[in-house]
């Protein structure tokens, strides 16, 4: 006779299980489940299965796996190896982790088959997640225009992107699990396995400019950037690191360094032949040209040298966030995109004219994070305006510039300024690159006002372009949002004005637009520094 006490004890053993425990007969018809299985059925009672046909309370899909394992598990007469199964279910696949074994009889002929399982469904989804989220970092590591790497503990590589791969010569394939050693010079090998030690003992990141000479051909120098990479516990499991060629700007740096010298080399040839006034006006006439000279071929190596300060500092930005789960793949193509941005400018920057000198200033002398500041918001607008005179020029775009009497002072930050008036303007040009059908207004005219009362200085810049339509204009502040062709713009430019408004100057931006007549933006900043 059955223990009555041992069939309570199972039942709650059976009940209290999280897994979905059900037993059938020969004829595949529930002989037994416990609450779990019941309660995926549908079922308040699980007293309600038994006697029912595993057809009759499964879905098709589902029956036609169930009934195949429990028919294998009574054939072999053995359990089954553990396996996972997708059925649909509801318009939908959900995922089975499943143990089959058949059960025997009190005389010990197989009476059926035991089934445990658990919906695995949620942990399916979740590793397809994971695996999305590493394609797109990986697909974001392929775009960014530098070298990137990583490594565990002993130096090993576990990652590189294409780039780098390229750069070295080498295959993918072959760099995964080597070290520095076996692609570098002994000495620079050994350079770059102390850095790894020592980011990896500090925790710190590690930013420098270095010289190579490679095994042959010409010296290069290279921008390089590590990090400690740490597992989910915090812990140092390896480095990181990025590195950029910038041999072609050390190069102009090299001759911008020479070429001054040969400059003042020159006026202390002259200086010492000042008794003849001829002399002396012919050196004076020369003084002035090698210090035109100097001032231009300075001028442009500050650019580089700010150009690379920037790079640093967005770098530093982008390994700050790989691991910060705030930060999605929007912000990392957002700094993605300043990076290429900053290394176009380095390039550009050797070959401006001295009459783009104070515009340059204007751009650079603010790059670096500093506590706010009253300024002449008319000076920094003027600057800006003459840097962008080569676009204006070549779109075929007038522009004028009206304002208060200066100074005209805000509190903040110069440079971010420049960028607003920057961004606008660009856009302004895009937009009147072509007279619209109809037009009321010059093509390429182009006004930029700027007026102030006691509490609040306006900003208006006004062009006769196309004109934003209505379905669109309230997208345009939004991230990655642009009406561009690919290729031409980023969707990030009226975002950033915006951040900078709103969050660098405590103001608003509005924008007022007629399909046909043009765009007028609206910039309004308080003109009181927050406890100045």
């Amino acid at each position: 006779m059955a223990d009555p006490v041992a069939g309570v004890l199972l039942d709650a053993l059976l009940d209290g299980l999280p897994e979905q425990v059900a037993f059938t007969d020969r004829e595949d018809r529930f002989v037994r489940v416990n609450r779990a299985y019941a309660e995926r059925l549908g079922l308040a009672d699980p007293g309600a299965a038994v006697g029912k046909s595993v057809a009759s309370l499964l879905s098709q899909p589902e029956a036609e796996a169930f009934t195949k394992a429990t028919a294998a598990a009574i054939h072999e007469g053995a359990p089954l190896p553990p396996r996972e199964i997708c059925v649909g279910i509801a318009g939908e696949d959900r995922w089975f982790a499943i143990a089959v074994a058949p059960f025997r009889d009190a005389t010990g002929t197989i009476a059926g088959a035991l089934t445990i399982g658990r919906d695995v469904t949620r942990g399916k989804r979740t590793e397809a997640t994971l695996r999305d989220a590493v394609a797109v970092y990986e697909s974001l590591i392929e775009q960014l225009p530098m070298n990137v790497f990583r490594k565990d503990r002993e130096g090993r590589f576990v990652f590189v992107n294409t780039l780098l791969c390229t750069t070295l010569g080498v295959p993918r394939g072959t760099m995964i699990g080597k070290t520095d050693h076996d692609f570098s010079p002994q000495a620079l090998a050994d350079k770059f396995h102390r850095d790894d030690l020592q980011v990896m003992a500090t925790g710190e990141t590690l930013v420098g400019v270095e010289e190579h000479n490679p095994r042959d051909g010409e010296s290069v120098h290279i921008q390089s950037f590590k990090a400690p990479v740490r597992n989910a516990a915090g812990e140092i499991v390896g480095t990181q690191g990025f590195f950029v060629d910038v041999t072609p700007l050390k190069r102009t740096e090299k001759a911008l360094i020479k070429k001054t010298g040969e400059v003042e080399e020159a006026m202390r040839a002259l200086e010492d032949n000042q008794q003849k006034l001829l002399i002396a006006e012919k050196m004076a006439s020369l003084g002035r040209l090698t210090a035109g000279i100097a001032h231009e071929m300075n001028t442009p190596l500050a650019a580089v040298r700010s150009a690379l300060s920037e790079l640093d500092k967005l770098t530093q930005e982008y390994t700050d966030s790989i691991d910060d789960t705030e930060v999605g793949p929007d912000d990392h193509r957002e700094i993605a995109a300043e990076m290429t941005q900053t290394l176009r400018l380095a390039a550009s920057a050797a070959k401006r004219a001295a009459g783009f000198v104070s515009g340059v200033k204007a751009h650079t002398r603010d790059m670096a994070p500093r506590q706010r500041e009253p300024f002449d918001a008319v000076e920094v607008i003027e600057e800006t305006l003459l840097l962008l005179t080569h676009a204006l020029r070549k779109r075929s775009c007038t522009i004028q510039f009206a304002h208060a009497e200066p100074p005209v002072v805000l509190y903040g930050t110069p440079g971010r300024l420049a960028q607003v008036i920057t961004n606008l303007v660009n856009n302004a040009i895009d937009a009147c690159a072509t007279k619209p059908a109809g037009a009321t207004k010059p093509a390429g005219a182009i006004a930029v006002r700027l007026t102030r009362d006691d509490a609040m200085v306006t900003l208006e810049i006004e062009d006769s372009g196309t004109g934003i339509p209505s379905d669109v204009v309230g997208k345009i502040f939004d991230p990655m949002f642009t009406t561009k062709r690919f290729g031409e713009g980023t969707g990030l430019g009226l975002t950033i004005v915006h951040d900078i408004v709103v969050g660098g100057f405590g103001g608003t931006i509005e924008v007022q637009t007629e399909v046909g007549s043009g765009t007028t933006f609206v910039v309004r900043i308080p003109v009181q520094a927050d406890g100045a």
